[in-house]
């Protein structure tokens, strides 16, 4: 068995597991350290239910910050984001209309990409 577990540079997130875990330690780590604060490479996470988004009362869903960054601050089309990101260019657009969540991978790329926390398209 190989589990990658990282600790994220993510408020309120402890850890985020890459690899094929057994069901009972995913539970025995959601159990320890709380439902929320353990999540899969893959898992959607909601922006709302993050601490500092309600101590901030943000109401951006993550898709129109995916798109005020594409578009407001890069200048990008939709379709020049996805080829940095190597998908097809719908994928962005569904992203950015809450048609697709962009999952915990998802959100690391595009920080990269944009060079930002990747916290700011969980949700």
């Amino acid at each position: 068995m190989l589990v990658h577990v990282s600790q994220p540079h993510m408020p309120d997130i402890d850890f985020i597991i890459s690899g094929n875990i057994p069901a009972d330690l995913l539970a025995d780590l959601r159990n320890r350290y709380g439902q929320k604060n353990v999540v899969e490479e893959n898992d959607t996470i909601n922006a709302r239910d993050i601490d500092w988004v309600k101590d901030f009362g943000l109401d951006v869903t993550p898709g129109e910050m995916l798109r005020m960054r594409r578009a407001d601050f890069e200048h990008w089309t939709q379709r020049e984001l996805a080829e940095k990101l190597g998908i097809p260019w719908q994928h962005v657009s569904n992203m950015e209309r809450g048609n697709r969540p962009i999952s915990v991978s998802m959100a690391r790329r595009l920080g990269r990409v944009f060079g930002c926390s990747p916290e700011l398209f969980i949700g």
